[in-house]
């Protein structure tokens, strides 16, 4: 009997510990350690790490597949669940798509989607939020298999949905979403979707009515242009927009959304800050103490991460590493149907 009471309560506890492992959507190797660390005797006890591993092992395996050209399309979820194709859909919902390269995932994403969201409820429609990764972009490149694991992690951290796709062009992306939704996108990337040297015979025109045969359109949010200091207005950018597609595009106004910082800026002030540590540190080891200016990691440095000059609603948060988003950003939640299309 005594036996008998310690594999069940090896069973109960491998039972609750994966439970709430799946419900975090986190591989957890440590997992498997607290588990061998049970009382031992139990008949079942090689069989609780063995177990956990084949749960695990989809995810991974998943992945691996998209990497590798296998699959095309990956949804993960909020918790992090991890499923081949597209994400869920609601028939009385709109699927708001915010594309980006998040290298890092900040509030000015998380904003932009919040405020496409609110516009959908001023219209009387509801709208859920995925974040698009696309591994391919018509001008940065492609992204190697370690950015994208990294690339992803932010989305957990951040508990928000993402799909992630090798789809540099809209056209391709609503094919591949399945179409009914909308792009929510910067003014900067509304100028490239607009720019005839990304299509090919077809033309701008040509891809517009592709994308809107698929019931696809965009929301557009105004952007600072680092070149002149300068806002630009989402309406000023859509001006160029062929009159008869003009109908595609919802602009934000600035009272709508307006953050004037941008990836590039944070990551060149994260490396000040990261350069100012070691410095810090180096000095530190030699003797010199901690400079009381340095950054200690990247939670701290995320404090100096505010657009100069910019009003106080600039300031910013990174989801990456022990940095958190500031606590005025809109959640990010999971379709309330997983009606399929």
């Amino acid at each position: 009997r005594g036996a008998e009471a310690t594999q069940a309560a090896a069973t109960n506890t491998f039972g609750r510990l994966v439970r709430s492992a799946l419900r975090r959507g986190r591989q957890r190797p440590a997992l498997s350690r607290r588990v061998l660390l049970l009382p031992p005797g139990a008949g079942m006890l090689w069989f609780v790490p063995a177990l956990f591993y084949a749960a695990a092992v989809p995810m991974t395996t998943l992945l691996a597949r998209f990497l590798a050209r296998e699959v095309d399309l990956l949804y993960v979820s909020p918790a992090g669940a991890m499923r081949a194709g597209p994400p869920p859909r609601s028939a009385s919902r709109r699927l708001l798509v915010v594309p980006g390269s998040f290298n890092p995932l900040h509030a000015g994403h998380l904003r932009l989607a919040g405020a496409a969201t609110a516009l959908c409820q001023r219209r009387g429609t509801s709208g859920d939020v995925v974040f698009e990764l696309s591994v391919a972009n018509a001008d940065k490149g492609a992204l190697t298999d370690d950015v994208v694991r990294a690339r992803l992690r932010q989305f957990e951290e951040a508990a928000a949905a993402v799909v992630v796709t090798r789809s540099p062009l809209y056209v391709d992306k609503a094919a591949l979403l399945g179409g009914a939704c909308d792009f929510v996108v910067g003014a900067d990337t509304a100028s490239r979707i607009l720019d005839a040297k990304y299509y090919g015979a077809e033309g701008v025109a040509g891809s517009l009515d592709r994308i809107k045969a698929a019931g696809c359109g965009f929301v557009v949010g105004g952007r600072l242009d680092p070149a002149t200091g300068a806002f630009v207005d989402a309406a000023e950018v859509l001006r160029r927009a062929p009159r008869e597609h003009r109908d595609m595009f919802d602009p934000l106004t600035e009272e709508d959304f307006r953050l004037d910082i941008s990836s590039t800026e944070i990551r060149a002030r994260l490396a000040a800050s990261s350069s100012s540590s070691s410095d810090a540190m180096a000095a530190a080891s030699s003797g010199g103490g901690h400079h009381p200016g340095a950054a200690s990691s990247l939670g701290d440095a995320v404090e100096v991460v505010v657009a100069s000059g910019a009003p106080p609603r600039t300031t910013v948060g990174v989801v990456s590493g022990t940095a958190t988003p500031t606590p005025e950003m809109p959640p990010v939640v999971e379709p309330q149907s997983t009606t399929s299309r």
